[in-house]
């Protein structure tokens, strides 16, 4: 009965209520006749979701210019508001990111260390957090 569990709830992932918002994992358990709880549901949620995309090139090599953006968070902004982010990597509406956009963050960040900004000397810490727009902490950037 786990695996019809299982597979009923992954069938719910993105579909629409009878009200039209989708469900929510919340409301997938509750269904469920308390089956299984809400980090269940969110748990096989990501087991039957795709592989995250990869950060592209243009994200990873991303430096402010004169003419653009002054942080990654600005760009990506930007990247959104044409169309152009792929589904499950977007701003995040609240503080934490989502993993689709931690992981483009990350890979921004990771390529940044070592590299000198502008008038020479080496990205600080902080100065990368400040660049990402505080997408991420000056604590995440000294652990990537």
């Amino acid at each position: 009965m786990a695996a019809w569990v299982k597979a009923w709830a992954q069938g719910l992932q993105g579909k629409p209520a009878p009200d039209g918002h989708r469900y929510s994992q919340k409301e997938v358990a509750t269904l469920s006749g308390k089956l299984i709880i809400q980090e269940s549901v969110g748990t096989y949620w990501r087991e039957a979701a795709p592989p995250l995309p990869p950060p592209p090139d243009h994200v990873v090599t991303w430096r402010p210019s004169k003419d653009g953006p002054a942080t990654l968070r600005e760009y990506l902004k930007a990247l959104g508001e044409k169309g152009e982010l792929p589904d499950r990597v977007s701003l995040p509406k609240k503080k934490k990111l989502g993993r689709g956009m931690a992981a483009w963050v990350k890979a921004w960040a990771q390529g940044l260390q070592g590299k000198t900004a502008p008038d020479g000397h080496r990205y600080t810490e902080d100065e990368v957090a400040t660049l990402s727009g505080k997408l991420i902490s000056q604590e995440s950037v000294g652990r990537y």
